[in-house]
């Protein structure tokens, strides 16, 4: 196991930032992905200036990535109001076509905005030196904490 010598036992803080890293890791990969997919959609399809507004919304699962991989919270911030900004489109989009699949759509990213918001204000609460500690720590047993 790859504990730090001389190191203190993960608090529960701690244990919740190394379970939600992983989610969030995940959940801005396929943010990033999906919105890459639809910036080269729309780019393919039209020569409009639409192209240039995706291409700029790729920076929040970008900085949601980073964030996660590194424990940086204004990088997790940032993804964090793509994810608001993300939900209040869904919501319109779920108004506007009436299909009821967009209110599961709305439903998840929901349940997303609070994993991101419980990652970035459970990393609020570590210091930036502990940070770099656990960023060290490779096969940690973690339990499943729910915050």
């Amino acid at each position: 196991m790859g504990v730090l010598v001389g190191a203190p036992p993960l608090t529960v803080q701690e244990q919740v930032v190394l379970n939600y890293r992983t989610a969030v890791l995940c959940f801005s990969g396929l943010d990033f992905a999906t919105t890459l997919l639809k910036a080269i959609a729309v780019l393919a399809s039209t020569r409009d200036s639409m192209w240039l507004s995706l291409a700029v919304l790729i920076l929040g699962p970008l900085c949601g990535m980073l964030g996660a991989k590194t424990l940086n919270r204004p990088l997790v911030s940032v993804y964090f109001a793509f994810c608001i900004f993300k939900a209040a489109v869904e919501i319109a989009f779920a108004f506007y076509t009436m299909w009821q699949w967009n209110v599961l759509f709305v439903v998840m990213q929901g349940w997303i905005i609070k994993i991101v918001a419980t990652f970035m204000s459970t990393l609020d609460g570590i210091s930036a030196l502990r940070r770099s500690e656990l960023l060290e720590l490779k096969d940690v047993p973690v339990h499943m904490v729910y915050w």
